[in-house]
């Protein structure tokens, strides 16, 4: 996906994967690793704070924020794939649920993976900066191949789905900050 989109994005059209399969076989695994890493910054190397310098969050609180990040992680694919069915019709791609739980995974690829480099904030702002405008590019593509989306209407189709995945990570950023009882207790908080 990261290197050959287009003929991955016809693959994955040809191959009739089931939304259960794509879910256990691809968002789990990189859903527990950024639970990992969400982990061992937060309770391992710690967060920079600007008053009080690094927070190692207790254990208990670091394994609250990784079940979170997984939760979130798989309900956040579940969302999004709901979104691309949902607004199908509007830019003249074809409704289907498990196509757009196949996009919503696959063009997050690129975000999945950066979060590896969380733990090293000067490095991972970056990495994130350009991860997230490559799953926009695969996003856009993906719609058009697999959601049939009309070309002409696929730029519109993508930049709603963006914006809505935004507001969607500031609704679990938000929801994750009031849930672990703290902002360093979160580990892809926006601003830091």
């Amino acid at each position: 996906m990261l290197f050959t989109p287009k003929t991955e994005w016809a693959l994955i059209a040809a191959e009739g994967t089931a939304t259960a399969r794509v879910y256990t076989g691809f968002i789990v695994p990189l859903a527990l690793l950024d639970a990992l890493v969400g982990f061992i910054h937060v309770s391992i190397a710690g967060t920079r704070e600007p008053l009080t310098g690094i927070v190692h969050t207790p254990i208990t609180g670091g394994l609250l924020a990784a079940l979170l990040v997984f939760a979130f992680g798989l309900l956040g694919i579940g969302v999004v794939a709901w979104v691309i069915d949902a607004l199908a019709p509007f830019f003249g791609a074809v409704p289907n649920r498990r196509l757009a739980a196949a996009v919503a995974a696959y063009a997050s690829t690129p975000i999945w993976l950066a979060t590896i480099l969380v733990p090293f904030p000067t490095v991972w702002a970056l990495v994130e900066v350009l991860a997230v405008s490559y799953h926009t590019w695969l996003l856009y593509l993906g719609l058009h191949v697999l959601m049939r989306a009309a070309r002409d209407r696929v730029l519109g189709y993508a930049t709603t789905v963006v914006l809505s995945t935004i507001l969607l990570e500031i609704v679990f950023t938000m929801a994750s900050t009031a849930l672990s009882g703290g902002t360093h207790m979160n580990p892809y908080r926006a601003f830091g």
